[in-house]
């Protein structure tokens, strides 16, 4: 019943498996092994391997298909204020925005799924590649 799932071969009770699945899908800020490791009572290796397992299977399947129906896009810079930084961290730049990282997510309206990607420029070409490798046009409102 467990063949070809994260928990084949596990010596670990399914119901701490469980109880871990539902706090790191519930974790606002993530959980680490170590804090389940402590939680559990489990050693904090079996913990890591155990953590590893679920991200993997938590990575979306790259054969999954492109979104359609309504989609939102929408950009994001991450990154903290320049004037925060210690002075040799400074990069020189134009606006606020010019040191940060542009990320860019596409939202399935319908579906609550999000994909987002880090971009190099937030220019109209650039958006134009992300959004075509992702959203069916014909089938999709953006």
């Amino acid at each position: 019943m467990l063949t070809n799932t994260i928990f084949h071969g596990t010596k670990i009770p399914l119901r701490t498996w469980l109880l871990v699945l539902a706090q790191v899908s519930s974790a606002k800020n993530g959980i680490s092994a170590r804090e389940v490791s402590r939680m559990h009572e489990i050693t904090p290796e079996t913990a890591w391997h155990m953590m590893h397992r679920i991200r993997e299977a938590m990575k979306l399947d790259p054969f999954a298909g492109m979104l359609r129906g309504t989609i939102i896009a929408d950009e994001t810079f991450y990154g903290g204020k320049e004037e925060n930084k210690h002075q040799h961290k400074r990069k020189p730049g134009r606006g606020p925005s010019a040191s940060k990282t542009p990320i860019v997510s596409l939202v399935h309206k319908e579906t609550g799924e999000v994909r987002s990607q880090v971009s190099r420029f937030v220019a109209g070409r650039d958006l134009r590649k992300i959004i075509e490798a992702q959203v069916v046009p014909a089938d999709s409102v953006l």
